[in-house]
């Protein structure tokens, strides 16, 4: 005979008491805290990674156009090694701290022409990419005052001055002699171009040298070295091949709080 029992002891609950959902939503709410943001970073940084091959890929392209328009090899290059062997220094800074002139460290003796490369054809291949990359804004001179580039945009020697606390504008200025042309005032005074997609493409000075800064999402922030502000620089191996874009601007000395080397966002990893 099967008894049944008068009592069930062990009863199954079914749902959750207030206080139970209370601790799961707290729980919820703690992981959310951490989880949001680094996911959130995450994003941000495969956007930036996807924005800088894709401005490496238009200054690629741009270099290719010129080359089959013109038939002939690009003379637009730093050398990704220098036949001279380095060793180049400045001789000696001016008032302001520019660098008056540079000579071989071993010997004293000025350094040739072409100590870093070739450039020829830089100014061409400027105007080239003006035809060619769906420009929709030109800024020939004053790019700040145009509205080329954004007001916050710093330049090597402020992002210097704001990681060295009493620096002075003497020091600064000789810390970045080598590249002067990115100071905050050359950029604010010099050339930039703007391309249909929002990219703000900065060159080097008059685009004597192949080297250009890109602001990934043009005026939409947080326009900062190292997070959507990024170099790229044109480098050949010799006189017969054409040069291709390369990241620059590597060193941390020059990147603003948080960022990363365009190489790292390129790549996903340092050197």
């Amino acid at each position: 005979m099967i008894k049944h029992p008068g009592k069930i002891k062990n009863k199954i609950k079914l749902g959750f008491t207030m206080g139970e959902a209370l601790v799961a939503l707290v729980f919820i709410g703690f992981i959310a805290v951490y989880a949001i943001p680094t996911l959130n970073n995450q994003i941000k940084w495969a956007q930036y990674s996807s924005l800088a091959k894709k401005a490496k890929t238009v200054l690629d392209q741009g270099l290719l156009k010129y080359s089959q328009d013109n038939g002939n090899s690009i003379y637009c290059g730093y050398w990704k090694v220098n036949p001279y062997g380095g060793g180049a220094t400045c001789k000696g800074y001016d008032s302001k701290g520019n660098c008056t002139g540079w000579i071989f460290k071993a010997t004293g003796d000025n350094i040739p022409s072409d100590y870093n490369g070739r450039f020829d054809d830089c100014k061409d291949i400027y105007a080239s990419f003006l035809v060619n990359m769906n420009v929709v804004k030109e800024c020939s001179s004053n790019a700040y005052a145009k509205g080329c580039i954004p007001e916050n945009m710093e330049g090597i020697d402020t992002i210097y001055k704001n990681k060295n606390d009493g620096v002075s504008d003497f020091d600064a200025n000789k810390q970045t002699a080598g590249i002067s042309g990115f100071r905050k005032a050359n950029i604010r005074s010099g050339k930039a171009f703007v391309t249909a997609d929002g990219m703000i493409f900065i060159p080097y000075g008059s685009f004597s040298m192949p080297i250009l800064l890109v602001d990934l999402n043009g005026q939409k922030g947080p326009n900062k070295w190292g997070h959507d502000i990024h170099g790229f620089i044109a480098k050949i191996n010799d006189l017969k091949s054409n040069p291709s874009f390369l990241p620059y601007i590597q060193s941390t000395a020059y990147i603003e709080g948080g960022g990363r080397t365009t190489y790292h966002v390129l790549y996903g990893k340092t050197h």
